[in-house]
């Protein structure tokens, strides 16, 4: 980082302005108009310093109270997301691996690397850094106000891509209720939201309270054809080996070691007859089709209150105050529990013995994973789906003082706040089973009586064990194998806990210093201090790893920052040839971090540059910094199991790439070309050990930016941005990927990824995905922004606005510490898993109004993007049709080990709205419909679930809705 160049031109800008300011003489005292000046002057996101002239400042995007409403969107997450310089992040339509929170990711660097405030205050995090959008209610929002670009030297960590700064409603009088209602048109996705708000107003101060209730019904992955197979277009081949009737891979002890793989056939009975009742396993005939199981919108239910108040305590103080209740209770569901034995199966079973002595067990002999047994994959339909269910209370407690004061001539202004917030979260999860009663269940086993006892007759087993039936599948009438005295045994519900606090206090003075010849010189500086605690709590089960979930050990930790800033606004030149205005910008801000996070100082520098009236110039050039967060540092082992593809599949010597057969033989595959992963479900663990190298460093940043903004005096309520960002960014704390790293060794040849596979039998068992410090991570893109009102006419008023961000690229830098070569990952042309991410977006808006009338249509177009189309499963996505770009071979047919890929076409969706104010009794009514024109998402090969990427494309299907808005 080029830190001292930042320091050097911060002196110099401090130094000649300085030295020019003290040098003016002394301005006249100002009288009652200069005052007016004065308090005419407002603060922007992005600085601390009030201005008179914001015009142009700085490269902030405002979504007014209007454009909340004009979205038909009941979460401010939502409707973050929707915006094209958001990025793929968490929201609701995440089921495996969604927590009912709602991100925004600016920039595609992150959910962690940006920055919210409520009010110009932090907001708690949650213990990886995000914040949850759903704790904020959006009917007390009055704007929203996104700085795109870096702010670390004037509000700390985080603002690394950017600021979002949420401005709740103030000077409320009176009262205003809201109800609204939505749905798709298949009938599902009921959305429900009342609200209420109340306030007042007096001439010492205002009172204001909303009282917010809203209700997300879910929609089935099975009720939309796109996500009622695991990839559209395959049928059930890219299922799930873990079958309702089982599937079994082993080597027959009682017939010389014949390998089996097998399947059995439906409708045999619970204790089947083998070999007679199995036939050979193919996926096309018999993998699980698990997706119509799983929630495509997940239910999210939200209660809150809010209150926000002010007083004057006299002519100069002013108390602040505002408190924020928020319930939401969410859920998420899975397909009923897979488990899996052998040695392709679950850690959790590696030395678990399928007793030949077990009643049920029809192959006569041991199936052992250290000998005979390779894969035993059973679905447990009979124990239910797998439900999560969070119930999330979040508290925060903000309190301030500020005020004004004189100092000879100059008019300075102070605050101080404290904010305290407590998020605390109850989950339950059902559907688990417990591993111990498993292992013992599957041991041998007796009939006593009519009664099946577990152990043998010499040695019977504990009294309460029950012997397990995991080979009659489904039986003849398809109740299962497993009666309920068998799910009673297994099962357990698991309780886990989290929680995260947040104390911060800010102190902040804001005035001006002196004069140049081009106005005032602006300052601000003040102090902050953060204190962040929090812990996760996994069930006892879940954290011993003795439930067939996913484990989870716990995580705990706590940091503090103490933090000092300065800001100088430096008028420069105004009024002469080819120099309408000339202003610079500097800020620097020193963070002390507890514990070996360390310190950091961090620089920023701007100019802004009007040639003319119509025209301003800006640049902006910052450093950043992100300290690790709670769960980065003191993340606990857990792990998960994510669609991959092996790319030692199919491997071949004398056909396959030299390099990837001899890596892949090394780590034991056969290289005849017959391996195929046996688990596409493969194991990732993340947290728990100390990253290579040692402790996680903090991030660092440098950003630059240059804009220009033109509104033409000749055309009026014309206003054109056009803004570049670049943000590099080392020592990125990040996972690389589990995908990635299988690709980074195998085919890149890094022996650091190399290091974090694991292999067994020539299979992958485990990919350790922890955090580590990669070598950077580097974004660049152009935004445009134009604006335009008509001319009001007889026939009423015409507003365009279109929003445009376009990617030019965002790459990893990985360096491997043995060969010193670097590998630059494209994530614009994303991996297997990853979320898109979009050459270009945009959102372009016509409005209309004619006295009580309003209506618009908002057309928000996604780009294309490209994708691996690989997943090293017969037959290839490629021969199936999916891939839009296969490698072909010279007769034209398909090339069996091309790198295949897919471009995921540009889609616009298209969302109207009418409405009508009956003024008479002063209420408004609304309709509108999202994606009128029902457009269906392209089928992605490489999207997590439902064969499409929910974060930028829209659930199938249209979403009708309607509210009413009375005031009193």
């Amino acid at each position: 980082m080029q830190t001292e160049s930042i320091k050097n031109a911060v002196r110099l800008a401090l130094g000649a302005g300085m030295a020019t300011a003290m040098a003016a003489p002394a301005a006249v005292a100002q009288g009652g108009d200069e005052q007016a000046r004065e308090l005419d002057r407002v603060q922007v996101t992005g600085s601390r310093i009030s201005r008179a002239d914001i015009e142009g400042a700085q490269p902030v995007l405002e979504i007014s109270r209007e454009d909340i409403d004009r979205s038909g969107l009941t979460s401010i997450g939502d409707i973050l997301q929707n915006l094209p310089v958001a990025g793929s992040a968490l929201n609701t339509t995440f089921n495996n691996g969604g927590n009912g929170s709602t991100f925004i990711d600016l920039r595609n660097l992150g959910s962690n690397r940006n920055l919210v405030l409520v009010n110009g205050r932090r907001w708690a995090t949650t213990l990886g850094g995000s914040v949850d959008l759903n704790q904020i209610p959006s009917t007390v929002i009055e704007r929203v106000e996104i700085l795109r670009d870096g702010a670390s030297a004037v509000y700390g960590s985080d603002a690394i891509s950017g600021v979002i700064n949420i401005i709740t409603r103030s000077d409320f009088e009176g009262a205003e209720y809201s109800l609204y209602y939505g749905q798709w048109d298949e009938g599902d996705g009921e959305t429900l939201q009342a609200d209420l708000s109340i306030g007042t107003t007096s001439d010492r101060g205002s009172v204001y309270m909303n009282i917010s209730y809203t209700d997300q019904q879910e929609i089935w992955a099975g009720d939309r054809e796109i996500a009622a197979v695991p990839l559209f277009g395959t049928g059930i081949t890219r299922g799930s080996s873990g079958t309702p009737q089982g599937r079994f891979m082993f080597y027959d002890a009682n017939d010389g070691f014949a390998f089996n793989d097998l399947h059995l056939v439906e409708g045999s009975d619970v204790v089947p007859d083998f070999p007679n009742d199995f036939v050979p396993y193919t996926g096309a005939d018999h993998a699980y089709n698990f997706a119509p199981e799983n929630y495509l919108l997940t239910p999210n239910e939200r209660r809150s209150i809010y209150v926000q108040g002010d007083y004057e305590l006299s002519d100069s103080v002013r108390v602040t105050s505002e408190v924020l209740y928020n319930n939401r209770k969410s859920s998420q569901l899975l397909a009923h529990m897979p488990i899996f034995f052998g040695a392709f199966g679950f850690a959790q079973f590696a030395d678990t013995v399928i007793s030949e002595d077990n009643i049920y067990n029809p192959f006569g002999q041991d199936l052992d994973p250290n000998s005979n047994l390779l894969f035993l994959g059973r679905r447990m339909i009979e124990s239910g789906n797998r439900v999560f269910s969070q119930n999330v209370d979040t508290l925060r407690v903000g309190i301030g003082l500020e005020g004004d004061f004189n100092v000879g001539n100059r008019f300075w202004q102070w605050d101080a706040n404290f904010v305290y917030a407590d998020v605390r979260n109850d989950e339950i999860t059902e559907g688990l089973l417990n591993v111990n009663n498993i292992i013992e269940g599957l041991g041998p086993s007796f009939i006593d009586g009519d009664n099946p006892q577990c152990g043998t007759p010499a040695n019977p087993g504990p009294a309460d064990c029950v012997p397990l039936n995991f080979f009659g599948g489904q039986g003849p009438d398809g109740a299962g194998s497993m009666t309920q005295e068998m799910v009673d045994f297994m099962s357990f519900t698991a309780q886990d806990a989290s929680r995260n606090t947040l104390r911060n206090f800010t102190a902040n003075l804001v005035g001006d210093i002196g004069d140049l010849p081009a106005g005032p010189v602006g300052f601000a500086a003040g102090v902050e201090y953060q204190e962040h605690a929090g812990f996760d709590l996994p069930d006892a089960f879940i954290a011993a790893g003795l439930s067939t979930g996913n484990i989870r050990q716990p995580t705990a930790g706590e940091f503090d920052v103490t933090e000092g800033y300065v800001e100088f606004a430096l008028p420069l030149l105004a009024d002469v040839t080819g120099v309408r205005s000339l202003d610079v910008d500097v800020a620097m801000r020193h963070s002390d971090y507890s514990g070996d996070i360390g310190d950091a100082t961090t620089g920023k520098l701007g100019i802004r540059y009007r040639p003319v009236d119509d025209v301003v110039i800006r640049a902006t050039y910052s450093e950043g910094f992100r300290a690790p967060s709670i769960s980065e540092l003191f993340l606990g082992a857990s792990d998960s199991f994510s669609d991959l593809s092996d790319p030692c599949n199919g491997v071949e010597d004398g056909v396959s790439d030299p390099d990837l057969v001899a890596r892949c033989a090394a780590d034991g595959v056969p290289t005849d070309g017959s391996f195929q992963q046996p688990n596409t479900q493969i194991r990732q663990t993340i947290g728990g050990a100390v990253p290579a190298g040692g402790e996680l460093d903090p991030e660092e940043a440098e950003s630059w930016t240059l804009g220009v903004v033109y509104s033409p005096s000749q055309i009026e309520n014309l206003d054109i941005t056009l803004d570049w960002y670049q943000i590099e960014l080392t020592d990125s704390i990040t996972t690389i990927g589990a995908q990635n790293i299988l690709d980074g060794c195998y085919d890149g040849g890094l022996g650091d990824l190399c290091d974090l596979v694991d292999r067994s039998g020539g299979a992958v068992s485990d990919i350790r995905n922890s955090f580590t410090n990669i070598n950077g991570l580097e974004v660049e893109g152009v935004d445009l922004s134009v604006n335009y009102r008509f001319p009001e006419y007889s026939w009423g008023q015409v507003g365009l606005m279109w929003d445009a961000a376009y990617v030019r690229r965002r790459d990893s830098l990985i360096v491997d510490a043995e060969s010193g070569e670097e590998l630059r990952i494209e994530n614009a042309r994303r991996n297997l898993g990853d979320l898109a991410i979009p050459r270009w977006k945009s959102n372009l808006t016509g409005m209309w109004s004619s006295g009580p009338w309003n209506a618009s249509v908002t057309l928000r177009y996604v780009g294309d993007w490209g994708e691996n189309c690989s997943d090293g499963l017969p037959p290839s996505l490629a021969v199936m049709g999916v891939c839009s770009d296969p490698v072909l071979l010279d007769d034209g047919s398909i090339d069996p080990d091309g790198n295949h890929q897919h471009r995921v076409g540009g889609h616009t969706f298209t969302d109207v709205q009418g409405s009508y104010r009956f003024r008479e009794i002063d209420g408004q009514l609304t309709f509108g419909v999202r994606n009128a024109l029902d457009k269906e998402p392209t089928v992605s090969a490489a999207s997590f679930a439902n064969s499409f990427d929910s974060t930028v494309h829209d659930i199938p299907g249209r979403f009708f809705y309607a509210r009413w808005q009375q005031s009193f």
